[in-house]
């Protein structure tokens, strides 16, 4: 742990909070009946400052006055919004109020964000999912664990087992791999994770959260099985899928149909992109039931 000095204990008392600066920090400080709480004082979902919110001291609740959204002081979790509000461990010491501003490890602050995306993805939250992405970004993580993530989450779900969000993400991911604005890769993330989370969420709309899939597979283009595979094979734990070869699927009935189109034609333009003539083609599969039966292994 790492703590250090904040503000004379009297004081924070006496004011019933206090903000305290180191370099780039802003830490909120409360005084509520015996404890002390300390939370990141910009609101994370548009960065009003907390220390103007209200404390309601029987609840131990912070309300950000911009919109409302509400904190628990003593876990940081959101009541009501969305994202939650980072939360320091505070002691008194000699007559003053000590901060710990230990940063987690890498493991733990990655397991804090997905936590967050997986409640944006079943919520379909377009917001929460590009600032949730974004920390992974700022804290140096592979963002594209929230693909993962989100196939994970979804994955056995689908009324047929895959859908068109997951054939869209090799051409997103190619995309965010041709990028080099890091706003037009965050926005590369987002659109693919929220098109995955307006099918989940119809899903869980219609059946209930408990909804499960049928069992598919398929033919694809020899260049794309690889891509393709690691994405809904490799995300999920895998004894809940498999694979089949081109063969075994046509004997169990399934077909494919691939359709190849260049990146600019496939993806929505946006922020004024514009696709080079020399753009590599993906291949967007899509995927029809013909008999309910088992793929033979």
């Amino acid at each position: 742990m790492s703590f250090v000095r904040a503000i004379p204990e009297s004081e924070l008392r006496e004011k019933g909070r206090a903000l305290f600066r180191q370099g780039t920090r802003q830490i909120a400080l409360f005084s509520v009946g015996d404890a002390v709480h300390a939370v990141d004082n910009r609101c994370p979902h548009e960065g009003y400052p907390l220390l103007q919110g209200s404390v309601a001291p029987e609840k131990g609740l912070l309300t950000c006055r911009w919109h409302n959204w509400k904190f628990d002081l003593g876990t940081g979790d959101c009541v009501l919004g969305e994202d939650h509000v980072r939360r320091y461990p505070t002691r008194i010491d000699g007559g003053y109020v000590e901060i710990d501003l230990t940063d987690p490890p890498l493991e733990t602050i990655e397991s804090e964000i997905l936590r967050g995306l997986e409640g944006a993805v079943q919520e379909r939250q377009y917001g929460r999912i590009a600032r949730e992405i974004s920390r992974l970004m700022v804290h140096g993580l592979d963002p594209v664990v929230a693909v993962r993530k989100a196939i994970e989450l979804s994955y056995d779900r689908f009324e047929f087992g895959t859908t068109h969000a997951y054939a869209a993400l090799a051409d997103w991911l190619a995309l965010y791999d041709h990028e080099t604005d890091i706003e037009r890769k965050v926005v590369c993330l987002t659109e693919a994770l929220d098109h995955v989370a307006d099918r989940f969420a119809a899903i869980v709309a219609a059946h209930g959260p408990d909804a499960i899939a049928f069992y598919v597979s398929g033919q694809l283009l020899t260049e794309d099985y690889h891509v393709f595979n690691k994405l809904t094979r490799g995300a999920p734990r895998e004894r809940r899928s498999s694979g089949c070869s081109a063969r075994t699927s046509r004997s169990a009935g399934r077909a494919v149909r691939c359709r190849v189109a260049p990146l600019e034609q496939s993806l929505p333009k946006f922020a004024g992109w514009s696709g080079s003539p020399r753009t590599p083609r993906i291949a967007a599969p899509s995927v029809s039931i013909r008999t309910p039966h088992p793929t033979p292994q």
